[in-house]
């Protein structure tokens, strides 16, 4: 309530730190919806990192919010009562995209997940909102992933309007009853208190990840919970596995070269949400990479099998294409059915003995594959664009910390999925599909290669 009294009462320029699970994305619906109706004429421009974000995210809250009105535009992230007189989604990757938009009328610029977008995008927006006299919005929202963002220098600005949204504030949890159904909630807030922190010890009250609870007083021990339940900045050192030039490397082309080897990475769904994915790689090309929903393992296993058929090579003819599979939860059902085919099972939670600086193999495979794209050895660029699209958003979100022993710790799927709203299951096949034969150990393939 105190962040919409401020927009309704003029703010220009207001910035929400947000823990998980907030109702954020519903906030910037709201506010979107209500600028199109309180200023005639208005545009009002929504952004966030990835398309994904925008169709999946704010406006499909603001589907929800005005579900019969009959200005929505069909398959388009577009509501228009006239052309000086609607809503629309950027995708913060052509900063060109905010050129020119000068209203006569009122604008409003919405960041969501802000400190994803990059600086560019804020000195567009800036400039946008300096050229308009009056009748001004620019609302940021996000999680304080990243303190080298933009987002985190506007919130020692002095011409910004800031507001924290913490988890141990939310009424599912103050009140510890479902009041917000789908929100955060109070067994949730207690589980990670007593996984990821420690009881305080007299005189760390000024110490970074101090906090009380409960009239009990904690420290943090893993700076996730400090983002996702805290909504503040970690008070331990996080980063992003995948960096911008990884990122970026990734979706340049790399020619196919026929003598290449193919590979096929797997991750079967273990929950009725999940995707069952497999991706294909030929050489360093990644050339196929599909998503299926509601298979069994054994359906699973014939996809698979003819993906197999499909791009086997004259080289590999004789021993057939290699597929590795996430042989967790159900994993272990599709290894099963491979027949006379090359599965292979992976457990991603399991040790990684060739690489001691993971505590587990999916660490190292999620390293892995960012590695080879920082070296040019790897692109998506074969890819039709919306599977590049949805490939990007997943790499781009997991995060790492560093622990005791020095060794770098990808954080959980669960985790992950928390932030996506899905689970990363095209991404934990990509990583498979790159994951190199010889270490894994088998001898047969690697003489055949």
């Amino acid at each position: 309530m105190e962040i919409f009294d401020s927009v309704a009462n003029g703010a220009r320029k207001v910035l929400v730190r947000s823990a998980h699970n907030q109702g954020k994305t519903f906030l910037c619906a709201v506010i979107a919806s209500w600028f199109h109706d309180h200023f005639t004429p208005s545009e009002v421009l929504i952004s966030a990192p990835v398309a994904q974000q925008i169709k999946d995210g704010v406006f499909k809250e603001l589907r929800r919010v005005r579900p019969r009105d009959p200005n929505w535009m069909p398959k388009a992230n577009r509501l228009e009562k006239n052309p000086s007189h609607y809503i629309q989604g950027l995708t913060a990757q052509k900063a060109d995209a905010f050129q020119g938009r000068h209203s006569a009328g009122g604008l409003c610029i919405l960041f969501d997940e802000a400190s994803g977008i990059e600086p560019t995008f804020w000195e567009r927006a800036e400039s946008m909102l300096s050229a308009s006299k009056e009748n001004c919005l620019w609302f940021c929202i996000f999680n304080p992933y990243d303190a080298s963002s933009p987002a985190y220098f506007a919130e020692n600005s002095p011409d910004w309007k800031v507001f924290h949204l913490s988890a141990l504030d939310h009424p599912n949890v103050a009140f510890k009853a479902d009041l917000v159904p789908g929100a955060i909630n109070y067994e949730y807030v207690e589980n990670r208190i007593k996984n990821e922190c420690r009881t305080a010890r007299e005189g760390e009250e000024s110490e970074p990840g101090f906090f009380t609870f409960n009239d009990r007083n904690y420290m943090v021990e893993d700076p996730l919970f400090d983002i996702q339940v805290l909504g503040r900045y970690p008070s331990k050192a996080i980063n992003s596995v995948w960096g911008a030039l990884a990122l970026k490397q990734i979706l340049d082309p790399i020619p196919l070269n026929k003598d290449w080897v193919v590979q096929i990475g797997a991750d079967p769904a273990r929950f009725g949400d999940d995707r069952s994915c497999l991706v294909v790689r030929h050489g360093c090309c990644i050339i196929d990479a599909k998503e299926y929903r509601g298979l069994s393992t054994k359906e699973f296993s014939e996809k698979i099998k003819e993906y197999c058929q499909k791009y086997e090579t004259p080289r590999q003819s004789q021993f057939k294409i290699p597929v590795l599979i996430d042989e967790g939860g159900v994993g272990g059902g599709v290894v099963d059915n491979k027949g006379d085919y090359m599965f292979y099972g992976i457990n991603s939670s399991g040790e990684a003995p060739r690489w001691r600086e993971f505590p587990n193999m999916r660490s190292a495979l999620w390293f892995e594959a960012a590695e080879l794209a920082i070296e040019g050895k790897v692109s998506i660029g074969h890819l039709p664009l919306h599977m590049r699209e949805r490939m990007m958003e997943e790499l781009r979100t997991p995060v790492y910390i560093v622990d005791t022993n020095g060794r770098r710790v990808v954080e959980s799927k669960d985790m992950m999925k928390r932030r996506l709203k899905h689970s990363p299951d095209l991404a934990d096949a990509f990583n498979l599909a790159l994951m190199s034969i010889p270490r894994i150990g088998i001898e047969k393939v690697i003489g055949h290669l």
